[in-house]
């Protein structure tokens, strides 16, 4: 083998190595999973967005690595633990209208600003938001207790 090779396949055992340790260490990051890919103008920060959406707590019995997950997991793992839907807090369906906000202003919670970002206009995301991108250790009104984490199906409406 050359040396070149040599170098490379060392270089991207290392690379994965660090990213595996990384991600079994990695706490509070966002899950994104498109369940349907829309065909329209994309999301960018700065957007005014209009969405529909669900909100569910996650089950407090489900699998701890389920209210956790890693950066890297497989997809059959998130759809197992997408099982765990808790109690529906919250749905803009049903309602006239739908909910609007700028993306990437703070008008909303921060695992909101980055889970729509990158959506195009007919898509449709679920999000699994850690405590640390939802509403934390203060919770929200009686509706979220603290320290919660959040599942949201996300459609992408409208962008203005």
């Amino acid at each position: 083998m050359s040396r070149m090779k040599k170098f490379f396949v060392l270089s991207m055992f290392i690379f994965g190595l660090t990213m595996a340790t990384h991600a079994s260490a990695d706490k509070g990051v966002l899950t994104k999973i498109d369940v349907k890919v829309g065909s329209g103008k994309e999301a960018i920060a700065g957007n005014k967005v209009n969405v529909h959406y669900t909100g569910w707590l996650f089950d407090k019995f489900a699998p701890r690595e389920c209210s956790e997950l890693p950066r890297f997991v497989s997809l059959k793992r998130v759809l197992s633990c997408l099982e765990n839907k808790g109690k529906k807090f919250d749905s803009s369906r049903g309602r006239p209208g739908n909910f609007k906000f700028t993306l990437g202003a703070g008008q909303v919670i921060k695992g909101w600003d980055q889970g729509v970002q990158g959506m195009k206009v007919g898509g449709q995301r679920t999000l699994i938001i850690p405590p640390s991108l939802g509403y934390g250790a203060r919770g929200a009104g009686n509706s979220i207790p603290p320290n919660a984490t959040l599942v949201f199906d996300v459609e992408l409406m409208k962008i203005q």
